[in-house]
Formats: structure tokens, sequence, C-alpha cells
């Protein structure tokens, strides 16, 4: 059988589940766009536009006056970022233009500056009013004004954001102070029929538009902090085949990229330079062609590049919600949700069959939580009614995420290398807004046949093996800290402590507070700093095994680790048999 390709899984068909001649999508293409510094950026991305007639001047120090001339490139203009000393390649620009319009007052960009550049080029024209919100105000006046989008100018991200969506409901981004409009305002939108309000109820108050006379209507696009609103702004852009990435930190690579944003047609979406588990939630649902990357690895790090790589890797193991709405009506797909009965009952994935941890464990063996036989499994899955042949997505609810890695690992054990984990869990999918059924799990077919595959013994060992482990292999207690050091009380644990040499790593350490992974790279560093690394055999353990399958999951699934164990027994056999050596 062979993995299911999840690379820009919106091409995937039928053919992609049998596992037998899987429809493989193209890999979306990473490029960077970045210069020496911003101003070389701005240039960069620049020469990716290529055919333009017109350029905008922006500063690069003072972001106010800037914020608003997105609107600007509606004609694939780019815009380029200036400071008082202009450099030769920026000069030839202006000297090729048809027109030439600097956004800004004098202090912002100085008159002297000014006069320079229409020696240059006499088609120069500066736009610009007494402060940011007239300066916004100005350029809006070059648009006929029946749509406009109100942001907060005090400070930047929201503003950013709307840009893309200024060009493609061709409304100009109209500053405010986020609590009310001046009378300047008022005379401008006179005649305004439809308003985009950019950012929350704290950024733009919810009464801003209570002083306009005529109906409007009026939309708001926010999310609870500048990455969720650009995400919400990028998908507006419903047709794009491609994506703009910047960074949301500060201004200028993400005002720069306005004008290839323009020219393509595309959203600009602004990262925090980690490839969080909602931004991948968000890139694997669309399946882009396409992802440019503006900035230079101290805006957006290198890191980022491996993790957008990873997403569409055939190598991942993890499925996302979006992905798994497209496959979620194929008859060769089970759903299996892991969390408490009155949890499911109260909503779950539609299709989803209920299960809790106890069902897959052995009730026979003395030590409580060890893994269930073959003989259990086989009866547990095909009175479920779950097949061998069909592909298993397994989810947990983010308050208990070990749960869905153990029924993988115990998968893994028994042979079965298709099954997959929902990245993000049931809260991923609410979150996404996909549909939610409620009450018991449907009865499912009782006479399919779930087989056993060949074992992969090298992924569960026992005590033996931990006491005559190899003198290099690393040994792995994903505990709190505080039972790790034997300062937390045990009912389960006659001894408290850890196994001897042992090291700590936690295993919630490696989830986001969205409830996601952590990217891998970010997980990648972790562990590495604690020297565990690829090369090394790594044994994990915990007090059931459970968390040790999430740990285990992160290294061998998502970090492609080659020689990692669950030492199944954990600390409920160790720390109860007084011949073993125990330390704080």
């Amino acid at each position: 059988m062979k993995i299911l390709n999840l690379k820009r899984v919106a091409g995937i068909t039928l053919a992609c589940l049998m596992f037998s001649q899987p429809v493989l999508a193209s890999e979306a293409k990473v490029s960077r766009i970045s210069g020496s510094n911003r101003y070389k950026t701005s240039l960069k991305v620049a020469s990716e536009i290529k055919d333009f007639d017109n350029i905008i001047l922006a500063s690069g120090k003072e972001f106010p006056d800037a914020l608003s001339a997105s609107y600007l490139t509606k004609d694939g203009s780019p815009i380029i970022l200036i400071d008082e000393k202009i450099d030769d390649a920026t000069i030839n620009l202006v000297k090729k233009a048809k027109n030439v319009y600097l956004v800004g007052g004098e202090s912002t960009i100085k008159k002297e500056v000014f006069e320079s550049l229409k020696k240059i080029n006499s088609n120069i024209k500066r736009i610009s009013g007494a402060n940011r919100f007239e300066t916004s105000l100005k350029i809006a006046e070059s648009s006929d004004l029946n749509s406009a989008i109100l942001t907060n100018g005090l400070d930047f991200p929201d503003a950013l954001s709307a840009g893309p969506l200024s060009i493609l409901e061709n409304s100009p981004i109209i500053l405010t102070d986020g609590n009310k409009l001046n009378e300047n305002h008022l005379k401008a939108l006179k005649k305004v029929k439809k308003i985009n309000i950019v950012g929350g109820d704290s950024s733009v108050s919810k009464d801003i538009l209570k002083n306009l006379e005529q109906n409007i209507e009026t939309n708001r696009i926010s999310g609870k902090n500048r990455y969720e609103t650009s995400m919400k702004v990028a998908k507006k852009f419903k047709d794009a085949n491609s994506i703009i990435i910047v960074s949301g930190k500060d201004y200028p690579d993400a005002l720069s990229a306005s004008g290839l944003s323009s020219k393509l047609g595309i959203p600009v979406l602004l990262s925090d330079s980690k490839l969080d588990g909602l931004s991948r939630e968000y890139l694997s649902s669309r399946g882009y062609e396409n992802i440019y990357i503006i900035g230079g690895e101290g805006s957006i790090s290198k890191d980022f590049d491996m993790d957008i790589r990873s997403l569409y890797s055939d190598e991942r193991r993890e499925i996302y919600p979006s992905e798994l709405k497209k496959l979620i009506d194929e008859d060769n797909v089970q759903i299996v949700d892991l969390r408490k009965k009155e949890d499911f009952e109260k909503g779950h994935i539609p299709g989803a069959i209920n299960m809790n941890n106890k069902e897959f464990e052995n009730p026979d063996n003395p030590i409580d939580g060890e893994i269930a036989t073959a003989e259990q499994l086989v009866k547990l899955m095909e009175s479920r009614g779950i097949s061998s042949d069909k592909t298993i997505v397994v989810y947990s609810g983010a308050k208990k995420p070990q749960m869905a890695p153990r029924l993988i690992w115990t998968l893994r054990y028994y042979g079965n290398t298709t099954a997959r984990l929902l990245d993000g869990h049931f809260e991923g999918w609410e979150k996404a807004g996909y549909e939610i059924e409620k009450g018991p799990a449907k009865e499912k077919e009782s006479t399919v046949k779930y087989s056993i595959g060949e074992l992969n013994k090298g992924i569960n060992v026992d005590s033996d093996y931990v006491l005559n482990r190899d003198k290099n292999s690393i040994l792995l207690d994903v505990r709190p800290t505080e039972q790790y050091e034997g300062k937390q009380e045990s009912k389960d644990n006659k001894r408290l402590g850890h196994i001897p040499g042992a090291l700590n790593v936690p295993y919630m350490s490696t989830v986001a507070e969205d409830g996601y992974f952590k990217p891998a790279s970010e997980l990648r560093k972790m562990y590495e700093a604690k020297g565990i690394t690829k090369d090394k055999e790594i044994i994990v353990y915990c007090q059931r095994g459970h968390r040790a399958s999430h740990t285990w999951y992160v290294l061998s699934e998502i970090l492609g680790y080659e020689n990692v164990k669950v030492y199944d027994g954990s600390m409920m056999e160790w720390a109860n048999n007084d011949k073993f050596p125990i330390e704080k």
C-alpha cells in the first residue's frame, strides 16, 4: 500500500484513496523575493512585476502615509520604498515611468527629495494631506468612491491586510482613528454604498458609521489577531492559485508586496515567522500552485520555507480539517473520535465512530494501559465496522491530544501504515466552521474484516530492553516536569521520580495554543537542543504509554526519526517494581 499523498488535496480524487495508483498533485512552488534591506526588497518585487507604466514611492521608515498606498497599485504598479538618499536602481525606474506618485507629506519625504526626483521625471505628483487620515482621503479621490474600506490608521497590521482587498473590490482604504469619522471623512463617504471594516471592535468601533446619513451595506472582517484577520481577507480571493506571505511584525515587506498582489490578483498573508497550525490548515485547504515569500531571513526565517515544503511533502502523515472535509464522503475513509461519549454526542465530525482508549488496551495484562493483543484489536475493529482496507482518520480533543496518537501507534505496531491523525483534532474542525453531527454514533456494518499486517516490533519495548539498553540510546520521560522530578504525588505509583538517566521533555510542549502541533522546524530545534537527534535510538515513556505515544508520533511521523520506541509499561510498571532503579 502507498501512503496517501496530501499535496494540494483539492486535486485528490478517489483513486488517491485506493492506495494502488494514487494521482499525485503537483507540489507548490515556493519562491523567496528579498534584497539586502527593505529598499532592495521593494526593488526585487518590482522586478517580478516586470511590465508597468507607473510607480509609487513611499517612505521606508515611516508607515502612516504609506498605509493607504496599496490602492494606487490597482493597475499593477509597484511600490518602491525610498529614503533620503535615492539609489541608482530607483532613479532608473523613475526615469522610465510614465507617472510617479510620491505618497506622504514633507515630514515623511522631504521637499528636497521630491524636487530632485522632479528633475528626473516631470510627471511626478505628491499625494499627501495634513496627516495620515487626510492622505488616505486624497488617495481615495482617484476612485469613484462607491465603496470603501475603513481601518485603524494608528497602527499598520489591519491596513496592510486591507491592501489586497482594496484592489479586489476596487475600494480605497480610508484610515481612521478607530473611534469616529471627522468632517472630511463624512464628506468623502457621502456617496458610498458599501463599506468593509477591517479589524475588530477594539480596532474600529461598532459606532463609527453612526453619523453617516445613507443606508450602507457593511461587512466587518476580523480575527483574534492580525494574522487571523489577514487570513480572513485572503479567503476572499476564492479563485487565486497563488499567495504571498510576508512578516506581520513590521510594515515594509507587506507594503512592497501590494504591487505583486495587484498584478497577479492574489492575496497577502501576514505571518509571525512561524507556519502555525491555522496557517497550515488554510494553505492545505487552498492547494496553491505558487507561494511567494517576500522578505529576507531576518523577516521570515528559512525554517518557514522548510515547513511549507514539509506541508506539501509526500511524507506527511497528519491530515488537516480542510483535507478531511474533501474526503469525508468517500466510502473508503473511516473516522474515529476518541473523546468521551458525552462530548462525542454533543458534537462530532459527521460519520465518526466513538471509541475510548480502554477499548484498545489489554484488560488481561496486570500492567494498566498496555497495548491490546492482535486478537483483541481485530475483534474491536470488526465490531465497529472498521476495515483494514480503508483509511482510518483518528482525532481526539485538544485537552487530551495523546489519545489519537496512541491509537495510531497501536495500529502501526500491528502493521497499519495508512492510518492518519487529524491535526487540530475536533476543535480544529469546529473552528474551521465545518459541519458537526450530534447524537450517538450510527451503527456500522459488522461484517467487515480487519487484518493484522506485519508486526512493527521495533516501536514497542519492555522493561528488560530498557534495563539493558545501549549506552548511547536516549531515554525520554514525557510527563510533566513535577512528575519527572518526583515532586508530585501519584496514586498509581509506589515510588516517585524517573528512570535514571532519562531526559525530560513534556509531551504538551509539542502542542501550540491553537491545539495544532507546533511547526516541524520548531519541534526539531526543541529536541536537538536537548541532544535528541535523528541518529540516536530514543526510548520514550510516561505513566501508561499514552503520552509517550504522542511524543513517538511527533518524533517518528512528523520529524522522520527512524529509531523511536515506546516503553509501554512506563512508570505504571517501573515505579511499582522495587527491583528497578529510580531517581529524583
